[in-house]
């Protein structure tokens, strides 16, 4: 009986695992994405409004450097220059995943205020993934910059 038993038990347990895959585990790795934050683009402004977008720019570049497990931030050294979308199958060989386009100018409204246009381009779907337009004040630059830089990473 004993051995009966065992026997009916070895081949329950063989066909329940027929199907059972043993894999080897190792070291997950996530891919990271390359993202290429562009020099920014600016229009009609005055030196003190410049120096400020140029520390903008230098923010959000800091403040996704601190996510480097998730992303390669890749240098601007593309000038490739476009109005609309970019040149998606360019950057595409250059193995870009993302490419933010920030463009600055004057405000129409209010001279104390700059107008901005952030866009983040998905190179692998080849459309725009997030867009965001309006206008800060240019004492609120630090404030403003990190601001940018937590839309980007939430919209990635």
């Amino acid at each position: 009986m004993k051995i009966f038993i065992f026997i009916l038990t070895f081949f329950l347990f063989a066909a329940l695992t027929k199907d059972l895959s043993i894999v080897s585990v190792g070291k997950a790795t996530i891919e990271k994405e390359n993202l290429l934050v562009k020099k920014p683009f600016i229009y009609g402004l005055q030196n003190e409004q410049k120096k400020s977008i140029e520390e903008i720019h230098r923010i959000i570049i800091n403040d996704l450097l601190f996510y480097k497990k998730r992303f390669n931030l890749k240098s601007d050294e593309y000038s490739e220059v476009w109005k609309k979308e970019p040149p998606f199958e360019k950057f595409k060989e250059f193995g870009l995943d993302f490419v933010v386009r920030l463009e600055f100018s004057k405000s129409d409204l209010n001279a104390s205020e700059i107008k901005y246009e952030i866009k983040l381009f998905s190179i692998r779907n080849q459309k725009l993934a997030f867009e965001r337009k309006g206008t800060f004040k240019n004492q609120d630059i630090r404030n403003t910059a990190h601001s940018f830089s937590d839309q980007l990473y939430t919209a990635i």
